[in-house]
């Protein structure tokens, strides 16, 4: 289910950096508007919305990008899916792997933020 008050948020942050804004003027927008972050922090930081423009969730994927996946997906998902539209694709219990300091650390059952 996409919530729409977010999504207004998480597209004004795309057509202002597909326009030529930066990540920072995001941010900064924002903030200035008072909208909450994602988590207990004051402002907003350039790396959440980076993760934004890294998500599959918000990446526009073709009918048959999607149907490249059946095995992986819900019975009956292709049925309801327009071959003319895009879909996000939004994966569950990932693991994320980063390196800090030169070794790899896991973050189990990753979120969207």
């Amino acid at each position: 289910m996409v919530d729409e008050g977010r999504m207004f948020h998480v597209r004004n942050a795309f057509h202002t950096v597909a326009g030529g804004g930066s990540v920072k003027a995001v941010v900064r927008a924002l903030d200035e508007s008072g909208v909450p972050t994602p988590g207990k922090a004051l402002t907003w930081v350039d790396s959440t919305i980076r993760r934004w423009f890294d998500c599959e969730a918000y990446r526009p994927h073709t009918y048959s990008e999607v149907a490249a996946l059946e095995p992986g997906l819900a019975p009956g998902v292709l049925a309801k899916l327009d071959r003319d539209e895009t879909y996000g694709i939004f994966y569950y219990n990932q693991l994320r792997t980063k390196k800090i300091n030169g070794h790899n650390t896991r973050k189990v059952n990753d979120r969207t933020e």
